[in-house]
């Protein structure tokens, strides 16, 4: 079966305007870069998906999303790209800390969304999900009432 291509958040200018340490990525080919860009874009369309509804049978897509989720993204790749390895920057190092403290942040903002009993969660404002098929049929207007459960 193919592999599925993760919706691309953030791209390498991203990584190069908003990554910390921007001249040390650049030892760094771009499919290794575009690989963690990839990888870090799922994990983030994974704590949206848990948020927003997904089309059913389908992955989780963003219609649009900005600078936050972008962040976000580039935080979880940069950590991965720079600290890895064996040439890897330490985490206990100043710029290593700098790293490791974006990606605890990112990774704090992800459980946040995925919270679903957490209903002021810190969320990209410009991010919105494709709409579920069930959302716009007749499933979707019976369900309401005491703890959001189905008439």
């Amino acid at each position: 079966m193919p592999a599925v291509q993760t919706q691309l958040l953030a791209d390498e200018t991203d990584l190069a305007q908003m990554g910390p340490l921007a001249s040390a990525l650049g030892v760094l080919t771009s499919p290794v870069k575009l690989a963690n860009l990839r990888r870090a874009s799922g994990e983030v369309l994974a704590a949206y998906a848990k948020r927003f509804h997904r089309t059913a049978g389908a992955s989780f897509t963003l219609a649009t999303w900005g600078d936050f989720t972008k962040g976000l993204v580039v935080d979880i790749a940069a950590f991965r790209m720079l600290t890895t390895g064996p040439r890897g920057l330490n985490p206990s190092t100043p710029d290593g800390k700098i790293l490791s403290e974006n990606y605890q942040r990112a990774q704090d903002i992800l459980n946040e969304i995925v919270d679903l009993q957490n209903q002021n969660p810190r969320i990209d404002p410009d991010a919105g999900g494709v709409p579920d098929a069930d959302e716009m049929g007749p499933l979707g207007f019976s369900e309401g009432g005491d703890l959001d459960q189905a008439d």
